[in-house]
């Protein structure tokens, strides 16, 4: 983690993050709803972006009110896991 903000722990979101996207790409397969590649999280006004990169997860923490570019955060994900293969 490069920044996040202060009451988030880098740890937990290491931990954490890597479950929640296997978890909700169980269910997406129980769905038939095609391989998760990205999941939004919104928590009040800050927005997270947490693609899966190969075998990395990529977290992306916006500013409170302030959109993600997810296109261009999409590009760099799929770029990441093509060198983590």
């Amino acid at each position: 983690a490069a920044e996040l903000p202060g009451t988030v722990s880098a740890e937990t979101v290491a931990a954490f993050l890597p479950q929640m996207l296997g978890r909700i790409d169980h269910y997406s397969a129980e769905l038939k709803a095609g391989t998760l590649t990205s999941i939004t999280l919104a928590f009040g006004d800050v927005s997270w972006q947490v693609f899966r990169a190969g075998g990395l997860c990529l977290a992306v923490v916006g500013r409170a009110g302030e959109p993600l570019p997810v296109a261009q955060l999409a590009i760099i994900a799929a770029e990441l896991g093509r060198q983590t293969k």
